[in-house]
């Protein structure tokens, strides 16, 4: 697993506060005086943090860890500094890392987990400024800024309508008295006109940069990840189902029926043997289905669904997620990370880069190309979707990757 730091390494005399001394990545984070665990030594810290990795932890184990993790605190002095001082402090820390250090093996593995931590931290509690950490040669990156609310409302008749920045309270109106409301802080809700029946289908897409949500006339509401799309019908009376469909990533949080189904049908246009159908009266699920990503995911957070595909059936249950390719298996399933980017975050879990790469294309509408051989190194950590592409090249780059930006066109060339 490679590491991840910081940009911040800097120890903190706060009055209050002990500086987290040995640690490249945490310098920058204090413990608070008397935290329970700030005295525990590097060799318990290593022992615990690679038992974390290889999921071997005790209950009492990870409570300790918790515990130890709970005694970080960004230190907000860092964000006083100016940019040229960040940018001196910056080059300093990267000379230090391309320095080599003999650690043991399973120590540097233990150190790149704490580091991510930290990292993780600093993206979360500072205010991802466009123009903040802009290295030497890196305009063309922070010009790039993250995704925002933005999609495409397609109705009947071959309307389309642009949702991204109309104020809240505005609406559209369909021939039978429903309507589509901008509720804003993109979202748009769908409301009907008594039991009103429709057999007009409708759709959202959002493109490469954009996200959105939209609650249905049922009252599920959908988060619809960048490059996605779903059609869904403006009315679900007198359909035995509730069937939508979906391209790229949703989560749902289906309002219950007991007589008439959700149902989330996804297929694939490059790979025929990917067709799934999740079907719920009402819970919380995420559906991942990009066709550039390995399989097609459906990960339950709540309730339970059944999942068809690959000419089988499986009911699944909270923690757990069905993955399809040629086949289905069922797996325990990491939720936090399966539905971080509906909470702002991107996040990942033991990924390669192109996997990492892959995500960051469809948040920052970026192409991305490889220039040379990509290794098996893993990455664990998360990041603010809030962040600037600049910002989170930084990160990566301090990973032994080097980037170039041409246009909207990122050159990984791994080292």
């Amino acid at each position: 697993m490679s590491a991840l730091f910081n940009r911040s390494a800097c120890f903190s005399k706060k009055k209050n506060c002990v500086a987290a001394n040995g640690w490249p990545g945490l310098k920058g984070y204090v413990y608070k005086k008397g935290g329970a665990s700030r005295h525990m030594d590097k060799k318990r810290l290593q022992y615990l943090l690679d038992q974390q990795h290889c999921q071997r932890l005790t209950t009492a184990e990870e409570q300790e860890l918790n515990a130890w993790f709970g005694t970080l605190h960004f230190d907000p002095g860092l964000d006083a500094l100016t940019e040229e001082q960040q940018d001196q402090r910056y080059r300093r820390f990267k000379s230090r890392l391309a320095q080599p250090v003999k650690w043991p093996r399973v120590f540097a593995v233990a150190a790149s987990v704490v580091l991510l931590a930290s990292l993780a931290l600093l993206l979360h509690k500072t205010e991802p400024a466009a123009q903040r950490f802009v290295a030497p040669g890196k305009a063309a990156s922070a010009r790039i800024l993250p995704g925002s609310d933005q999609a495409i409302l397609e109705m009947g008749g071959g309307r389309e309508v642009t949702l991204d920045g109309k104020p809240a309270g505005s609406k559209l109106r369909f021939l039978n008295g429903s309507q589509v409301i901008r509720q804003g802080n993109g979202h748009v809700s769908y409301a009907l006109a008594g039991h009103t029946s429709s057999s007009e289908i409708n759709a959202i897409r959002t493109p490469r940069g954009g996200q959105y949500r939209v609650t249905l006339s049922d009252g599920t509401n959908v988060w619809l990840n960048a490059a996605s799309s779903i059609s869904f019908p403006v009315s679900f009376h007198n359909h035995k189902t509730r069937k939508v469909t979906l391209t790229g990533q949703a989560y749902f949080e289906v309002a219950r029926s007991a007589t008439q189904p959700f149902v989330v049908a996804v297929s694939s246009s490059t790979h025929a043997e990917r067709q799934m159908e999740v079907e719920v009266l009402g819970t919380h699920f995420d559906v991942m289905a990009y066709d550039d990503e390995s399989a097609f995911h459906a990960t339950l957070i709540e309730g339970s669904v059944r999942v068809r595909a690959a000419g089988g059936l499986e009911t699944i249950k909270p923690g757990q997620r069905a993955s399809v390719d040629r086949q289905m298996r069922v797996v325990a399933a990491d939720t936090e990370t399966a539905i971080a980017w509906k909470n702002g975050i991107t996040a990942f879990r033991e990924a390669r880069i192109e996997s990492i790469m892959r995500q960051i294309s469809r948040w920052y509408n970026v192409d991305v190309v490889y220039d040379g051989k990509v290794n098996n190194r893993l990455f664990t950590g998360e990041i603010s979707r809030r962040s600037s592409l600049a910002q989170v090249l930084r990160v990566l780059e301090l990973s032994k990757i080097a980037f170039e930006t041409r246009g909207r066109t990122i050159v990984v060339k791994p080292q």
